[in-house]
């Protein structure tokens, strides 16, 4: 990002990872049971690996061709979010609730969730088939749900109701109880955003839509 001008989120970005220099390191590798050599951590989020630089704490994601990219500010946020200031002895309890259950609201889908979900929908077996490439395992309760590692340490679920006649089709995440003792929550919504992208684009969806669809998560 050096020489370019920043936008603000990736302004925001830039001073997470200056302030994960503030943390015990060892005591992040060891809470979260992460991979590290002299030079980086290593993490996996959402199926894909990354590392941070120790002594930068910029965040790059590694291809496989061996070749890395900056990541993103919804994957450099939720796997800051997730790995920073750990909760002494943390632990899941097995329980999913939905994502309202953290706010203590009601959570209605908007315009991203709906076009994600008839993108899914609509192209239900692909669907099905990339996520179970990735390794998540189905979840039933609903007309279409999977159980996915968001981290090794942290699942998500997304669960999806095809609808009927007066009710629209519907999408809903469900998060361990615990999940605030790992992400706030408003980084649920950031690593949600990731994963609904990532997805999407593994589906076959064009990313010039899948960036405006963003434009309602970030």
């Amino acid at each position: 990002m050096a020489g370019e001008k920043l936008g603000n989120y990736e302004k925001t970005l830039a001073r997470a990872e200056k302030e994960f220099l503030t943390f015990d390191q060892e005591q992040i590798i060891s809470a979260s049971r992460l991979k590290a050599d002299a030079d980086y951590i290593y993490i996996t989020f959402f199926y894909a690996p990354y590392r941070i630089d120790r002594k930068t704490g910029f965040i790059e994601a590694l291809n496989g061709d061996g070749s890395v990219h900056e990541a993103t500010f919804n994957e450099g946020m939720s796997i800051l979010d997730a790995i920073c200031e750990p909760t002494p002895y943390r632990c899941l309890t097995g329980e999913m609730v939905d994502i309202g259950y953290f706010n203590n609201v009601n959570f209605n889908m908007n315009k991203s969730h709906i076009r994600y979900c008839r993108f899914f929908l609509d192209h239900q077996e692909r669907y099905k088939e990339v996520c179970a490439s990735l390794g998540a395992k189905p979840y039933d309760r609903c007309d279409v749900g999977f159980v996915f590692d968001l981290f090794d340490f942290l699942p998500l679920v997304i669960q999806l109701w095809e609808g009927e006649e007066g009710i629209p089709p519907a999408m809903r995440f469900l998060w361990d109880r615990n999940t605030k003792d790992y992400l706030r929550f408003e980084t649920m919504f950031y690593a949600i955003g990731h994963v609904l992208k990532t997805l999407t684009l593994m589906m076959g969806g064009d990313e010039k839509e899948v960036e405006e669809v963003l434009n309602y998560w970030v």
